[in-house]
């Protein structure tokens, strides 16, 4: 019977990826497969007992944002420039399976998998778990032509030679920067064969690092700027709006009745959360301010 193994990557720093993580865990097991782990954070006792390996790794090399950063700009309401700045996970990303290959296969195996820890796992996807692949590749649904890094299937030399190719060189000098094109360069240098089946995972930090609105209501939209200060861009209002906005150093009772920045405070090192209140509903913005690096508006005049 061929020996095979999953090899999750991670970066759970919610409930609910641990939760996506635990599920698809439990998910591989019952097909027959070991399961290794990786991650720069610690995980839950459930997931350690559940799991056959669990490396703790404190190598996490994502660059300064002032050093490297991917940049979005959506035109809003065509005269102002909504910016996102992403910070560049993509070789931090590709590392862990590099690592997560390197110590399994001092075991041997015969067929390797690796996946991110929120993949969705199909029907089509548990068919290819169970038969195993040689050197294969998986589209990602949300990346036009591009291969993602949510599921790689391998043999034993295959998976060896797919984590030789990783370095700092090849990521940084052939791929235009971004996992997916270091993907393209990978099965290319290794010969492998883009299946016909699409890997995607259900947890996307992206849809929230590139949003152009972070508000939680209908009546409003609105999006967080984030720089050395924190403002909050508000638009598409239809009708005057009364508002509170909480942090722990003020509170400011507001009416927005036109498209408007409002000043919240100028040091974001000073916010321990911040809080909008509209019709008696309260909404907690501290995840999304945690999670957003940096963001701009400027004006735009075609």
């Amino acid at each position: 019977m061929k020996r095979k193994v999953a090899l999750f990557s991670t970066y759970c720093d919610t409930q609910e990826k641990e939760s996506a993580l635990l599920n698809n865990i439990k998910k591989v097991k019952r097909l027959g497969l070991d399961v290794f782990v990786l991650s720069i954070l610690p995980l839950s006792k459930e997931i350690y007992e559940e799991a056959d390996y669990v490396i703790h790794s404190k190598e996490n090399p994502i660059p300064n944002i002032d050093d490297k950063s991917i940049l979005s700009w959506r035109l809003c309401n065509n005269n102002v420039k909504i910016i996102s700045f992403l910070p560049d996970y993509g070789y931090a990303s590709l590392l862990q399976l590099k690592r997560l290959i390197d110590f399994s296969s001092a075991l041997n195996y015969d067929y390797y998998f690796t996946m991110i820890y929120d993949i969705i796992i199909t029907p089509e996807i548990e068919r290819v778990l169970v038969e195993g692949r040689d050197c294969s590749f998986f589209k990602n649904p949300k990346v036009d032509k591009a291969l993602g890094g949510i599921l790689t299937a391998f043999n034993g030399e295959q998976a060896k030679r797919f984590a030789s190719f990783l370095t700092r060189d090849s990521y940084y000098g052939r791929s235009g920067f971004t996992a997916e094109g270091w993907m393209v360069d990978a099965n290319s240098f290794i010969c492998g064969k883009i299946e016909d089946i699409y890997a995607a995972d259900s947890i996307n930090l992206n849809d929230l690092l590139l949003s152009t609105n972070h508000s939680p209501f209908d009546d409003f939209k609105f999006f967080l700027v984030k720089e050395k200060d924190i403002k909050i861009f508000f638009y598409d209002i239809n009708f005057p709006v009364e508002l509170i906005i909480e942090t722990n150093i003020d509170s400011k009772n507001i009416v927005i009745d036109k498209q408007q920045l409002v000043n919240i405070h100028n040091d974001i090192n000073d916010i321990q959360y911040i809080k909008i209140k509209y019709k008696e509903i309260e909404e907690d913005l501290t995840y999304k301010f945690n999670v957003i690096i940096r963001t701009r508006i400027e004006n735009y005049n075609d």
